[in-house]
């Protein structure tokens, strides 16, 4: 049961805490010289920035891969005993709360949200979004056929974050288009991609307090 509480913990913190270890490399140029983006006060491939690289890296290497890969493994090697009495006293509070087929969907997400909240640092300019929309069109792609959760409420949720994100970097695509148009054109497309991404915030704060209500009717 520790071991079990202290995973579900990790898993939680591992995509803010990995997010944090990806922005270390996150510089920007200004000039001749390059800056960290999250702290300007630090510049990038100095010898306090190059000091800090190594325990970064190692942070990386052993949380944000290394981690979800152990528990990967673990389920791998189990896959054909995961729903036994014996295995799932050790594993099953990873998929409980998933259907039958779909035991892995917690490393699913775990990658998902490491690479849309960190690993895009590596990717340059406009290529960032493209990579993003690539990712989570796929992970619509992967929620609609697996199905995992059991519970339709949770999966009306996920679908509806999962559609909202891939929105919100088409809108990046969008806005970077009307770059090169004339001021008033940018400015209307501008206002418009605002309005409806303030919509779409809405929307889904709206279906998640419902789907909570709904939730705790069910459980009552």
């Amino acid at each position: 049961h520790f071991l079990s509480d202290m995973l579900l913990v990790l898993f939680l913190l591992h995509a803010p805490l990995s997010q944090r270890g990806f922005y270390f490399f996150d510089c920007t140029q200004i000039g001749t010289r390059a800056f960290l983006r999250q702290d300007f006060s630090l510049e990038c491939f100095t010898e306090k920035h190059q000091q800090m690289v190594p325990v970064a890296l190692s942070f990386l290497i052993f949380f944000s891969f290394l981690f979800p890969l152990t528990v990967l493994l673990q389920l791998c090697r189990h896959r054909k005993g995961l729903h036994t009495p014996e295995i799932r006293h050790r594993f099953g509070f990873l998929y409980a709360s998933f259907n039958v087929g779909a035991e892995y969907w917690e490393i699913h997400e775990v990658f998902r949200k490491m690479i849309l909240t960190g690993l895009l640092v590596f990717i340059p300019g406009n290529t960032r979004a493209a990579v993003a929309i690539l990712v989570s069109v796929m992970s619509v792609a992967t929620l609609n056929y697996f199905k995992p959760h059991s519970n339709p409420l949770v999966f009306f949720v996920a679908e509806g974050s999962f559609i909202i994100t891939t929105f919100k970097y088409l809108s990046v695509i969008l806005l970077s288009i009307t770059n090169d148009a004339d001021k008033t054109t940018t400015n209307y497309t501008s206002d418009v991609v605002g309005t409806l991404l303030v919509v779409l915030d809405m929307v889904f704060m709206l279906a998640s307090v419902g789907a909570m209500v709904a939730v705790m009717v069910v459980l009552r």
